[in-house]
């Protein structure tokens, strides 16, 4: 799995950033996405609790994430 982390990482935050930012459709914001993002990045660290770029991925999301207007 370690190798692969880097991989990983980049396809969940880029799952999130469509989500916080929508190419397309009729929604800005996409929520469903953010959400799913950041609970994948949530097990992640959990599974990879040794791993020192995970620390770093999750909160930053959370972070922007909290920053939308949540309805």
């Amino acid at each position: 799995m370690a190798e692969r982390l880097t991989a990983v990482m980049a396809v969940i935050y880029l799952i999130f950033n469509e989500g916080y930012s929508a190419t397309s459709g009729a929604a800005l914001i996409r929520r469903e996405l953010c959400r799913e993002a950041i609970r994948l990045a949530r097990i992640l660290a959990q599974l990879m609790p040794g791993e020192p770029e995970l620390p770093g991925c999750w909160p930053l999301m959370l972070l922007q994430d909290s920053r939308r207007k949540h309805a």
